[in-house]
C-alpha cells in the first residue's frame, strides 16, 4: 500500500522511511497521522512524553535499528504542528493509504491511530460524546462513532442482503471525506471558550441598570 498523498514532501518521506525501520508494533505514517490528529483535537491535552511512548515501544533500541531518535521526534513534532495549522485554517488533509491493486482509499489505519489517541484520555472523550457543547460537535461525534463502527465492516459477508451491501458500500465510500470535516469541527470545539462574564460597576447615584429611570440607590440598590 502507498499513501494517498503521492507527492509527500521530503520530511514526510523521511518520516515514513524511519517509521518503516521500526518493529511491526510501531505506528506507520498513516496511523501516526490519525494519532496526531486525535491528540490535536482531543478535549484534553496529553503530555508529549506520554504520547510519544505510544508511537514505538520504550524497549526498542532505535540506535540499533539505525534510527536517530532526535530526528524522528523532530519530524513527528513537525507533522503535529502542520496538523494543527491545517486544522486551524480549515484545510486539514489526512494521510490515507491507498490499495495498490484496487486504488481504494484505506482510511481505517488513520482512524485506528485517531482511536489510539482517544484511549489516552477516554473519560474526557466520553464526556464530550455525552454532552457536546453545540450541534456541530454533536454531529461530528455522531459521524466519528459511525466511522469507528465501520472499521471492521465486511462487504464479503454472504449473509448480507444486496440492499444492505449497497448501503454499506455508500457509507464506507463517504468516510474518507467525512473524517477531515469531523476533525476540523472537533478542533473548533476545543478552541471554544466560555464568553467572559461582564461585570458592570454601578454607583449608588447612577441610573439603575433595570431601566426604570430612577437612581440605583432608590431602585434595585435600595436593599444593598
Amino acid at each position: 500500500m502507498t499513501l494517498k498523498a503521492a507527492d509527500l514532501d521530503e520530511n514526510l518521506t523521511r518520516l515514513e522511511t524511519m517509521l518503516g525501520q521500526l518493529d511491526e508494533e510501531a505506528m506507520a505514517l498513516s496511523e501516526l497521522d490519525g494519532f496526531l490528529c486525535g491528540l490535536t483535537v482531543g478535549p484534553q491535552a496529553v503530555p508529549q512524553d506520554e504520547w510519544l511512548a505510544e508511537v514505538w515501544h520504550d524497549d526498542v533500541d532505535l540506535a540499533e535499528l539505525g534510527v536517530d531518535r532526535d530526528e524522528l521526534v523532530r519530524l513527528i513534532l513537525q507533522r503535529a504542528e502542520t496538523t494543527a495549522t491545517e486544522l486551524g485554517a480549515g484545510e486539514y488533509a489526512p494521510l490515507y493509504e491507498v490499495d495498490d491493486d484496487t486504488g481504494e482509499v484505506v482510511w481505517q489505519f488513520w482512524l485506528l491511530g485517531f482511536e489510539a489517541a482517544m484511549v489516552l484520555r477516554i473519560k474526557p472523550w466520553e464526556r464530550l460524546l455525552k454532552s457536546p457543547p453545540d450541534d456541530n460537535t454533536a454531529r461530528a461525534m455522531e459521524i466519528l462513532t459511525m466511522a469507528m463502527s465501520l472499521v471492521e465492516a465486511d462487504l464479503g459477508d454472504e449473509a448480507m442482503s444486496e440492499d444492505a451491501r449497497k448501503e454499506l458500500e455508500t457509507a464506507l465510500a463517504d468516510v474518507p471525506d467525512a473524517l477531515p470535516m469531523v476533525a476540523m469541527a472537533l478542533y473548533d470545539a476545543r478552541l471554544q471558550k466560555p464568553a467572559p462574564v461582564r461585570v458592570v460597576s454601578v454607583g449608588r447615584n447612577d441610573p439603575c441598570t433595570c431601566g426604570s429611570g430612577k437612581k440605583y440607590k432608590h431602585c434595585c440598590g435600595a436593599a444593598a
